[in-house]
């Protein structure tokens, strides 16, 4: 496996966390320091996107491919 997972955002908003995240998130994560409700993707009404890490204690330790 490539070890990448695709996901469509069709409403605008795609939630990343865990199980017991409220609102239940669209992508469950379960690694160390993944919180309830970590971060969001937004897609605006021209195509891009924007991620917005929702818990502020995994703000400071969020990477995206490993930046």
């Amino acid at each position: 496996m490539s070890g990448m997972v695709y996901y469509s955002i069709g409403k605008g908003e795609l939630n990343f966390g865990r199980r017991n995240g409220k609102p239940l998130p669209e992508v469950i994560l379960g690694a160390i320091g993944i919180k309830s409700n970590h971060a969001k993707i937004v897609l605006n009404n021209k195509g891009l996107f924007k991620l917005i890490v929702v818990d502020g204690e995994a703000a400071v330790s969020t990477l995206v491919n490993g930046e």
